[in-house]
């Protein structure tokens, strides 16, 4: 039997549908463009109440390794730090530097506080709401919808769009602005396609510059902010042969002259990138091999779909790294129904692109949103976020449908939409309310996720901030040999018995052992600080230096933590510290050499010449100041070094007058 509670919460749903209903028929009615107007800013405003419930959210995650940076020259003056921060950065292949310069306008210092960025990423969002509701409304007009039905068919897609909950991991979730970002310059993109194809026909000179200026920004500044800005192209392909061309709106004279150099040839790009990307050892550090990601996707993408028609509040989360592998065609039986479905989607859009061309749009558009990030490249295999942009052409073509029987069917075109709308309005409301208390979410995510060994690592993270220690056993299965977390966990398990002062020489050891026998994982570094940093304030009093000092150099001699060069500069410089202490000038500089080897960064650059220079050796700490060539292996990392440049030329100004004054 139902409860009271859930009784009331069904009546209440209902109640609000039928109201909701009730509108959209009124509505439905009228015209008038001065109230859809309002409607539309309306949507806005109530998008951004929806969305600020989340305010109160947690850097998760990716955001540490790519906000962190901030701030870290800030000694060379803001401007100089801002440029090595965009210079430097290294999500990708550009360094997205219009994604890390947002970032930036948000908070030039590190550590900081989330709520700026995520406001920000909200009104982003809001923005892409904006641009859609053109796109649509743009559209409209090619897909020969009545006059009195265009504004309503925008204002549609955009409330199912602007509404989804899926979008959730996307705006709340920091470091994805990098995908609204390309996603809004992608969508001014097509915007600019279209006012110049259509300018075309009146003035080839101002249509052409559109087409040319107008889409070529667009799409670099897309791929600075998030590489896969490049399926820019593969979406105006889609729009040219699903939409225009199946809707009898013919290109204009000599319009190939621009269509098949700035989209065809960059499209083939794409795919002959994908194509060279195609290598089955860049995959060596991943949980699955090329073969396997492949015959996995197909299921993760009608994943995506069926998630996409039907929301479910319980497993929209940033982590899937428990999703099952395919192994095999049959293994599970799924794979080789998606790997056909798939196929067969894609061969009908092609093929039945002029008898139903808004379906055939649909699946173009869905697939083509994921060339990039659901082929052949070594990422992770599930990503809710990918979607922020494919689902829109589903939401076009469903509500083309919807206006095309609203004549005839108008209550019930009006009730399925406003009970859509209602519906993922409700789960939206839910999920945000989620991200903004932290608590909560580590506990839901581990809830509905219990397989899911990075959900939890958050709850456990969650837990022990809230001041709730968790055992070994509630921990499972991250403190099991077999996790990838276990490097992790047990440096924080160590962490916890510094505090505790709990901890003993026999304890470092038997991490020791267990690291050296452990996948090391990237989290296992941030462990390793936290760690450190309790001993260095004086929680671990059974811990003498000699005893550390052993511990860290076991910990250089394991071969998996030599080949996580991140981790491994950690340890070395955190004996170098250790070797400052006790005076010992040629172990100090042994591992600020090693933590520059693996590391090489200006700040440990200048430290070198500093100590050399404290020591009297000066034209050594002159030869270290002038070997700048591991900080300049890439175009973006000299550009860097230009910025830097000016100090270490005044540090080097600095030693030649001490050469000169030993000198006399």
């Amino acid at each position: 039997m139902l409860s009271i509670n859930a009784l009331f919460s069904l009546l209440t749903i209902r109640y609000i549908a039928s109201t909701i209903i009730k509108i959209g028929l009124t509505l439905s009615t009228l015209n008038n463009k001065t109230l859809l107007g309002f409607i539309f800013f309306f949507l806005l405003f109530f998008s951004y109440f929806i969305y600020r419930q989340g305010l109160t959210g947690i850097f998760i995650f990716d955001d540490i390794p790519n906000l962190s940076p901030m701030g870290r020259y800030n000694e060379l003056g803001f401007w100089s730090d801002f440029w090595v921060f965009l210079l430097e950065g290294n999500s990708g292949p550009t360094g997205r530097p219009i994604s890390l310069a947002s970032f930036y306008l948000n908070d030039s210092q590190w550590p900081s506080l989330p709520l700026s960025f995520i406001k920000t990423n909200i009104l982003i969002h809001l923005l892409n709401g904006v641009l859609v509701f053109w796109f649509c409304f743009k559209l409209s007009k090619i897909l020969k919808i009545a006059k009195t039905y265009q504004t309503g068919f925008a204002l549609l897609v955009t409330a199912v769009w602007l509404l989804h909950p899926m979008h959730t991991t996307t705006v709340l979730y920091i470091v994805q602005r990098m995908t609204e970002l390309s996603a809004t310059f992608m969508l001014t993109g097509v915007l600019f396609y279209l006012y110049g194809r259509k300018k075309l026909f009146t003035n080839q000179l101002s249509g052409f510059l559109l087409l040319y200026i107008g889409v070529g920004i667009s799409l670099l500044l897309a791929i600075l902010s998030k590489e896969n800005g490049i399926l820019l192209v593969a979406f105006i392909l889609v729009i040219e042969l699903f939409l225009l061309q199946a809707f009898k709106n013919n290109p204009p004279p000599r319009f190939n002259y621009w269509f098949l150099p700035a989209i065809v040839f960059p499209f083939a790009c794409v795919l002959i990138y994908l194509g060279l990307k195609t290598d089955p050892n860049s995959f060596i550090n991943r949980d699955f091999s090329l073969s396997e990601r492949l015959l996995t996707e197909p299921r993760i993408l009608f994943d995506y779909l069926y998630h996409i028609f039907i929301p479910n509040m319980n497993y929209i989360t940033v982590f899937h790294d428990n999703y099952p592998i395919s192994t095999s065609l049959i293994k599970p039986w799924t794979t080789i129904v998606a790997i056909v479905s798939l196929v067969s989607l894609v061969l009908f859009a092609f093929m039945g692109r002029k008898k139903y061309p808004l379906i055939s749009f649909a699946i173009a558009w869905f697939f083509a949103g994921h060339l990039i990030e659901s082929t052949v490249l070594p990422l992770e295999l599930y990503f809710e976020h990918r979607n922020y942009l494919p689902m829109l052409g589903i939401f076009i073509s469903i509500a083309w449908y919807a206006i095309k029987f609203f004549e005839t069917q108008k209550t019930l075109v009006v009730s399925i939409a406003s009970l859509v709308l209602v519906l993922n309005t409700f789960i939206l409301f839910q999920n945000t309310k989620l991200w903004g208390d932290p608590l909560e979410l580590g506990i839901s995510w581990f809830q509905n996720h219990p397989k899911s060994e990075r959900s939890r690592l958050l709850y456990v993270s969650v837990m022990e901030a809230a001041g709730i220690i968790l055992t070994t056993e509630q921990k499972k299965p991250i403190t099991s040999s077999s996790s990838q977390f276990y490097s992790s966990s047990t440096l924080l398990e160590l962490k916890n018995a510094c505090i505790n002062n709990s901890i003993t020489e026999r304890q470092l050891n038997t991490t020791v052992n267990i690291l050296k026998k452990s996948i090391i994982h990237i989290s296992a570094k941030t462990r390793f600080l936290e760690f450190m940093s309790k001993w260095e304030k004086g929680y671990c009093k059974n811990i003498s230096s000699e005893v550390m000092e052993h511990f860290l150099i076991k910990l250089t001699s394991l071969k998996n933590i030599q080949s996580h060069q991140y981790i491994a500069h950690d340890i070395h410089y955190k004996l170098s510290e250790l070797y400052k202490e006790k005076r010992d000038f040629q172990k100090l500089m042994y591992h600020l050499d090693k933590a520059y080897a693996y590391n090489p960064n200006i700040k440990l650059l200048r430290l070198k010449a500093f100590y050399l220079t404290s020591a009297g050796l000066y034209q050594e700490a002159l030869n270290t100041l002038n070997d700048t060539s591991l900080l300049e292996t890439t175009f973006r990392k000299k550009l860097a070094m230009k910025i830097k440049q000016k100090e270490l030329e005044q540090l080097k100004q600095a030693i030649r007058e001490k050469i000169k004054l030993a000198a006399k």
